[in-house]
């Protein structure tokens, strides 16, 4: 038996790949041990290994480690390390130009699909929570499908936006979906954003989406789940016994002519007005209010390139239910996008984006009555019904506000849905190695719609004053058009341009059989029902307005640098706003206004 374990020397050199110079100062190491030894000036090592076969390591700052199986005894071993140009070449795009991150001076982040993957989510933000230092991600509303609230630069204005300006693919907004986002550039600094101009206050977010990276069609699919929980906080709520004997303090009779304020509890009235059954009757109102809410999201997306086309195709599911019961969204995305090579300078990209989505939201105040009913307050009758209750109700024990939020919920309804279209054309062509001329043109609409209807059976003193005797219901519908188109010189100049149409209508669906509608034309562009359908969807207002607006803006700038010429000018031109005011009850236009 041997007492020692037999080492045989193995003898090698290193060598960079891009010149074949040898490389000084290189780790090798016997993988899976401490034993190492760094290169001398000619490249050359000699390192010693167990006999038989080891794994050596060799390691150089801004190279690829490489691993090499040797045996021992081998000498003359020629490596070869490839630069590691990931990091410090890496292609960050900063605005209307990209940059390797080597050449960065600015506060920049950027954020790969991969460290995406982690979280279920419908929104970036969440996505980016705890991945980019100073981004603060605030979620402010527990609606399902909600997003969150980003924050990069905390508080920086008091009237303007505090979010970032989202850059989607070379534009500014437009609608994406997180599962077909390649990378997150999040631009900090007043450096980095200044091509923005006051508009990135708040910083800069750019998302570059997915296209064809591999010669061969390429397939990709996901499946993620999870869940949601309502955060109560440390709200620690009394039961139904504690809160009886709580309340027994209310009931107190001072003795009269005591000087030390004794007092005795009329047990009597408290009887009478507490029964003593309270007590075995404990209602969580919190936890039947809300619940654990399952999220659920499918991706499926195809890839590849030909010698003159490449091809993206994704498809997308995301389900989720609310915290608070009867809530709940979901929404489908489809994406397509080609690049088209008709000669070594000229490509034609086409992206068109598809998103359609629905749910079912709810009303705040039922939220906020969760909250305050009593322990003993039991929303169910003895068949499992949800209970009416309100001011005429005889119940003393019942809670102050006359309200069942229970029953509420299940007799009112606030469906929504919305549709998305965002359509891309970039044109690229390479005047010289060094110039390039680049056209990004985009065409977006959106088509949203909700509904809140309470059913006149609904109970409590806050729905009353709302719907009157009968019901409510509110169907608001807002249309968004938008088109924006950006041509680039790169390096050389740039030209922005934008053009935004909004128009949002509010109102009501038509009038029930038998009722009119009386329309009125106000000053400020608003028509207004009267009183003839307000016992039947209570008070409500018809509500257009549009602005259309085409602008060419730009810093003007100039500078030479390397022979290359940088430079930008400045062109604004507003055109003519055409607005028609209709009547969504009637079905009729009520005016149309020119503003020459």
């Amino acid at each position: 038996m041997k007492g020692f374990s037999q080492t045989l020397p193995v003898t090698g050199r290193v060598v960079s790949a891009a010149d074949k110079q040898p490389m000084i100062g290189v780790t090798v190491s016997v993988k899976g041990t401490s034993n190492g030894v760094t290169t001398k000036d000619n490249g050359s090592f000699t390192i010693g290994i167990p006999a038989g076969k080891a794994i050596l390591t060799i390691s150089y700052t801004g190279f690829k480690t490489k691993e090499l199986s040797v045996t021992g005894g081998q000498t003359n071993i020629d490596i070869s390390l490839d630069e590691d140009t990931q990091n410090l070449n890496d292609v960050v795009v900063v605005g209307y130009s990209s940059k390797r991150q080597s050449e960065l001076t600015s506060a920049v982040t950027v954020v790969s699909s991969e460290k995406l993957k982690d979280v279920t989510a419908n929104d970036i933000g969440t996505m980016l929570q705890g991945k980019v230092a100073g981004l603060q991600v605030v979620n402010s509303s527990g609606a399902p499908g909600a997003v969150a609230e980003i924050r990069l630069r905390g508080v920086s204005s008091v009237n303007a936006s505090q979010s970032p300006l989202f850059v989607v693919d070379g534009i500014i907004g437009g609608n994406y979906d997180p599962n077909d986002v390649e990378s997150i550039t999040v631009l900090k600094d007043a450096g980095a954003t200044a091509l923005y101009g006051s508009q990135a206050n708040a910083g800069v977010i750019i998302v570059t989406t997915k296209s064809a990276k591999q010669g061969e069609t390429r397939f990709e699919a996901k499946f993620s789940t999870g869940f949601r929980t309502a955060d109560f906080g440390k709200m620690d709520l009394m039961n139904s016994n504690e809160l009886y004997d709580y309340q027994k303090e209310f009931y107190r009779d001072y003795i009269v002519g005591a000087t030390d304020n004794s007092y005795k509890i009329d047990l009597v009235k408290f009887y009478a007005e507490r029964p003593l059954s309270l007590r075995n009757q404990d209602y969580d109102w919190a936890k039947e209010s809300f619940r654990r809410a399952p999220l659920y999201n499918f991706y499926l997306s195809a890839s590849g390139k030909t010698e003159k086309n490449d091809y993206y195709v994704g498809a997308s599911y995301y389900k989720e239910k609310g915290t608070f019961i009867n809530t709940n969204f979901e929404r489908v995305n489809l994406r397509g996008n080609s690049t088209y090579h008709f000669s070594k300078k000229l490509d034609v990209s086409n992206n068109i984006n598809l998103s359609a989505s629905q749910g079912n939201s709810y009303d705040y105040m039922d939220v906020y009555y969760s909250f305050l009913n009593m322990p003993w307050d039991n929303p169910y009758d003895e068949n499992g019904n949800a209970t009416y209750v309100d001011g005429n109700s005889t119940f003393k024990w019942w809670s102050r506000d006359k309200i069942n939020p229970i029953n509420t919920v299940q007799n009112s309804n606030h469906p929504y849905k919305g549709f998305n279209v965002n359509y891309d054309l970039s044109v690229n062509y390479r005047i010289t190695p060094w110039l390039t001329f680049a056209s990004s043109n985009r065409v977006a609409a959106s088509f949203d719609k909700g509904t809140n209807f309470v059913s006149p059976v609904a109970a409590g003193t806050y729905h009353k004053s709302l719907l009157e005797t009968n019901g409510k219901i509110v169907a608001p519908t807002q249309v968004t058009m938008k088109g924006a188109k950006s041509i680039v010189m790169k390096p050389g100049f740039e030209v922005k341009a934008g053009s935004i149409f909004r128009a949002n209508i509010e109102g009501c669906p038509p009038a029930p059989s038998g009722y009119s509608i009386n329309s009125e034309e106000k000053p400020d562009l608003t028509a207004s029902n009267t009183n003839s359908v307000a016992d039947i969807v209570g008070a409500n207002t018809i509500t257009t307005e549009a602005t259309s607006a085409i602008k060419y803006e730009s810093n003007v700038f100039a500078a030479v640098s390397d022979k290359k010429i940088y430079f930008e000018f400045t062109l604004e031109n507003d055109e003519n706003v055409t607005l028609v005011l209709f009547n969504s009850f009637a079905g009729e236009v009520l005016k149309v206004i020119d503003n020459k």
